[in-house]
């Protein structure tokens, strides 16, 4: 066979191969970007914990502005998949300072027993001031664990406590 064939076939069968799985944004997440406005803030609904877009489960990334004619100051973007929290979630203060940070998996139950599961991997909150309100991670189980760091602007003020799989150690 001839060599410029072959290469033609396995390029269209590459192409193929990569162009079926879901597409990511440029914020790294799954899904189209919607920046809410006046005219499309009521498309979405809640219902269980499960997020809709024009009635179907939403899968894609929602983004906030302050002030919706300017988008000036961010107030947050949050991303989802098949209606569940997906992916890394920023909320900022007025100021522009982080206020909170979270990441949640694709997979797993949303709740368990009424405890939210399906965060895994750090998480951030700030006072407006940018000191330190709660910092630690999530394990695998949706669980504390490791140090977390607690309230303060200076190391004096801040309280370190140490989890284990959610649980408290001495």
């Amino acid at each position: 066979m001839n060599k410029l064939f072959v290469n033609t076939i396995i390029f269209f069968l590459l192409s193929i191969a990569t162009s079926c799985g879901e597409q990511t944004n440029e914020m790294g997440c799954v899904g189209k970007i919607i920046v809410l406005n006046n005219s499309n803030i009521g498309y979405f609904t809640s219902k269980n914990r499960i997020t809709y877009y024009k009635g179907e489960l939403f899968t894609g990334s929602k983004i906030k502005y302050y002030d919706y004619d300017t988008q000036g100051q961010l107030k947050f973007k949050e991303h989802f998949k098949d209606g569940k929290f997906s992916c890394t979630w920023e909320s900022y203060w007025e100021n522009g300072q982080l206020k909170t940070k979270k990441s949640f998996r694709d997979d797993g139950d949303y709740y368990v027993r009424g405890k939210q599961r399906n965060r895994i991997g750090l998480f951030e909150d700030y006072g407006r001031d940018g000191c330190i309100s709660r910092k630690g991670e999530y394990n695998e189980n949706g669980n504390k664990n490791g140090i977390w760091l607690i309230g303060g602007c200076s190391s004096s003020g801040v309280k370190e406590l140490l989890y284990n799989d959610g649980e408290l150690k001495e």
